[in-house]
């Protein structure tokens, strides 16, 4: 597994941050990832709010020994094909 970006999440996000992560991910070929450190108790919802789904999975979660820090580590997935034309452009895996 090849990891493209790190982010390194400390309290609330705020949109600046956001707006990179979702770039971010665009640029992200079909089959990297992007890896999220982050502090607290949970995952920072609003993180996934900017990401599409169905365009990506969790492959990787953990806890650090240190109860508040956790690492999640999500993959970008090939495009879903459909009948529709722009399906299919974008990444392309394998």
């Amino acid at each position: 597994m090849r990891i493209q970006r790190q982010f390194k999440l400390h309290g609330p996000i705020d949109p600046f941050t956001l707006l990179k992560v979702s770039q971010a991910f665009r640029e992200t070929a079909c089959g990297e990832s992007l890896e999220f450190i982050y502090g607290g108790t949970r995952m920072p919802e609003e993180l996934f709010k900017v990401l599409p789904a169905a365009e990506y999975t969790v492959v990787e979660q953990d806890q650090y020994e240190d109860p508040v820090r956790h690492r999640i580590v999500i993959q970008k997935n090939p495009p879903a094909q459909s009948g529709h034309g722009d399906a299919g452009e974008g990444c392309k895996c394998g």
